[in-house]
């Protein structure tokens, strides 16, 4: 079991509430985007994320950061008015992770 599965079991099994999950990191640049992906835990889990998000037009891929230990990828997008965060669900299942959550929604949506 990873670290955070272990980390969800241990809060639920004591009763603490929701499980902890590691606090999100800032991302440099303009219009900032943090999404959660659970299933992100390979060594090439990283990759394969980052390719999909490059497919948009609107993510800046050269912001792209993928990190598998705190299982989140960070972002910056041209326009925060053409975010759309069923499209980046979309791209992220399509490469085989088929759950993400937005911690950090672009500011000026």
């Amino acid at each position: 079991m990873h670290v955070l599965g272990l980390i969800s079991t241990i809060a639920i099994a004591f009763g603490t509430g929701t499980p902890a999950y590691p606090a999100t990191r800032p991302v440099d640049g303009p219009h900032p985007v943090v999404v959660r992906v659970p299933a992100m835990t390979c060594a090439s889990c990283p990759e394969r994320v980052a390719a999909a998000l490059a497919s948009l037009s609107w993510v800046r891929a050269d912001s792209i950061h993928a990190d598998r230990r705190t299982q989140q990828v960070k972002f910056a997008v041209t326009d925060p008015a053409r975010f759309n965060l069923n499209k980046v669900r979309e791209v992220i299942d399509r490469a085989g992770y088929h759950q993400t959550d937005l911690l950090v929604a672009p500011v000026g949506r």
